[in-house]
């Protein structure tokens, strides 16, 4: 059980992260607003992307591929794509 004031604190310091999270949300949005429009575009026509999809659409990550998380906590960190799974 938390006090009135300790509960408000953590409210209080949710709603700035909720707030800090839609703002950069919707800046993203408007700054990438090309690609959206071309992912849209794009589903509106094969209605399912897969990885290739996007990256033929905008590009590799910019930050890297996706982490197996059994992988990285075994510190070999190897990426599956869709061709690997199957």
């Amino acid at each position: 059980p938390y006090s009135e004031a300790t509960s408000q604190m953590i409210d209080e310091e949710v709603r700035t992260i909720i707030d800090n999270a839609y703002t950069r949300t919707k800046e993203l949005l408007t700054e990438r607003r090309h690609e959206l429009e071309v992912i849209a575009k794009e589903l509106l026509e094969k209605e399912v992307l897969l990885q290739d999809d996007l990256e033929r659409l905008v590009g590799k990550r910019p930050y890297g591929g996706q982490t197996n998380y059994q992988a990285h906590m075994a510190g070999t960190d190897r990426s599956e794509t869709a061709s690997e799974v199957k």
